[in-house]
């Protein structure tokens, strides 16, 4: 069991350095990721900087988060649909479009939640 879990804490550490580089490459290389993240950070800090309830402070964050998650999930398709081929195929058009929809309804969630 000692093993196991040594051997999780070592894989977890190899996945931080992985996401880490990934989010730093989205932060630079994608506009709207950008966009989102600065949005997040002004929507957080106002939630920090509001007399507002704990639970709605936590909500707001915590959607800002998902928000941020969702566009690093749609630029990773976006990057494998751009490398696998020059021409836009009917495929990849349809899977930037579902990314991209997937961010829009998180964000559209997040509306929602303020």
């Amino acid at each position: 069991m000692n093993r196991i879990l040594i051997g999780e804490c070592r894989r977890f550490c190899g996945r931080r350095l992985f996401s880490a580089a990934g989010l730093i490459l989205a932060r630079h290389e994608e506009n709207s990721f950008q966009f989102w993240f600065y949005m997040d950070l002004a929507s957080s800090g106002l939630a920090l900087w509001l007399p507002i309830d704990m639970i709605l402070r936590v909500i707001i964050l915590c959607l800002g988060i998902l928000v941020l998650a969702a566009e690093c999930s749609n630029t990773a398709i976006k990057w494998v649909v751009d490398y696998r081929s020059s021409k836009l195929h009917p495929l990849g058009k349809a899977s930037i479009g579902a990314g991209s929809a997937g961010v829009a309804l998180t964000a559209l969630s997040t509306g929602v939640g303020f």
